[in-house]
């Protein structure tokens, strides 16, 4: 429309993507390799029976694994951390009784946190490309009540988890 894509541009635009499409498959492919080793090597049946004979109270339980979700979102990209933690975390929560629907929505929501707080927080650096101006110190202050409000709605889906898939039909 305004003629500004020429061949150069074009080219670029292919081996950005090509790298980053590589970059993406490799983390999904190594995570899958850590989920299989995981799996094999009974790591996630052990987890499940160290948290089910330490007695851990859900609520305990419950904050921990966002802890560890908020934490590793600090470092790790997102597809990475959900590829990663699954295996481990499934058996735990199923040990539970905990829904799975529910337990999903839980990781979303933690992961949408760890796209908007910082080191990582990809989405602060896509905020910053697309307003340059603007300082990242001033973005990241400006993520923070949608940090809170993400925080307010893990809270209330803590404590009323029907509300996951009340929209949804039945369980």
């Amino acid at each position: 429309m305004y003629r500004e894509l020429d061949w150069t541009k074009f080219k670029k635009i292919l081996i950005d993507t090509a790298q980053s499409s590589v970059m993406i498959l490799a983390v999904i492919a190594s995570a899958i390799v850590f989920g299989y080793v995981m799996t094999t090597s009974q790591v996630a049946s052990a987890l499940t029976n160290t948290v089910g004979q330490a007695h851990v109270s859900p609520w305990v339980l419950f904050l921990s694994i966002n802890l560890l979700l908020i934490f590793l979102g600090c470092f790790m990209e997102t597809i990475a951390i959900i590829v990663v933690t699954t295996p481990i975390l499934i058996p735990v929560v199923q040990s539970y009784h905990w829904n799975l629907i529910w337990f999903g929505v839980i990781v979303v929501i933690n992961m949408e946190m760890a796209l908007i707080h910082p080191p990582v927080g990809l989405n602060l650096f896509v905020v910053q490309s697309v307003a340059p101006d603007v300082p990242l110190r001033r973005i990241v202050l400006g993520t923070f009540p949608y940090v809170f409000i993400m925080a307010g709605v893990l809270a209330v889906i803590a404590v009323f988890p029907g509300l996951t898939s009340l929209l949804g039909g039945p369980n």
